[in-house]
């Protein structure tokens, strides 16, 4: 009966324990933390929260003083995950916070094309600042024989290759405006820029500095001299304004 008795004690004990811990983590303080998105992606906190964004939003949630909360991104489809600012740093997807008092963390994510890691497809227009809409319609990454085939041209130096591109670029901005004012490079490996080749051209010719107005297109063919060994990795970056530049799929 004694051991019944005391074994009933030590329950009891437990119970009011547990109640105890219980109250103190439900009085346990709590701090916000005001997460913000700019562009199209997700970011999960391992608290189970989550705030998803198409453009631009933010959302305060409460987190338990002291707690360590991880947070990942997740870019949108096409989109790719730029940069953490305020209490989360760098370019890493993931973060890891111990929050003792209120704090604010911002993620940025890269639209189509803002980056190498994601080219506008080939064949996939897109809008820039100054009111251009252009796309890559095909490309020949080596194209020298067609080149060479037209009487004055020179053949490229050794270990290169003529690629040629077809663009196709519609206005839609208001009174004129030139392509080449957009200055367009095609970008091997380790960020080495090539620049136009000034041969003759199979027809028809992309007329870069032909003022044209608002819903006139202009299209055809443009030519970079390229290493070889660059011609599986080779991608089109345009100048868009504003210190910006679109990164076109060549393949």
């Amino acid at each position: 009966m004694n051991v019944r008795i005391r074994s009933l004690a030590t329950v009891s004990a437990l119970l009011g324990l547990l109640a105890v811990s219980g109250a103190t983590a439900a009085m346990q303080p709590q701090v916000p933390l005001t997460l913000s998105i700019t562009g199209r992606g997700t970011v999960r906190l391992s608290d189970g929260h989550r705030l998803s964004c198409s453009s631009r939003c933010h959302k305060t949630f409460s987190v338990r003083t002291g707690t360590k909360v991880n947070l990942t991104a997740r870019p949108g489809s096409g989109w790719v995950f730029a940069k953490w600012n305020e209490a989360c740093r760098g370019a890493k997807p993931t973060c890891g916070l111990r929050l003792r008092h209120a704090a604010g963390v911002a993620a940025t994510f890269g639209a189509p094309g803002s980056t190498s890691a994601n080219p506008i497809p080939l064949g996939h227009g897109v809008k820039f600042k100054d009111g251009w809409v252009v796309r890559v319609v095909s490309t020949t990454i080596d194209a020298t024989a067609e080149i060479l085939a037209i009487s004055g041209n020179s053949p490229p130096a050794p270990g290169a290759q003529y690629a040629m591109l077809n663009l196709a670029a519609t206005y839609a901005g208001a009174g004129a405006s030139a392509l080449g004012e957009n200055r367009f490079e095609v970008i091997g490996s380790q960020n080495y820029s090539y620049d136009y080749c000034y041969q003759g051209l199979p027809a028809p010719v992309l007329a870069l500095y032909a003022n044209v107005y608002s819903a006139q297109t202009v299209g055809g063919n443009i030519c970079y001299e390229i290493a070889s060994e660059d011609a599986d990795v080779v991608q089109l970056r345009a100048y868009a304004g504003s210190g910006a530049y679109v990164w076109f799929a060549l393949r």
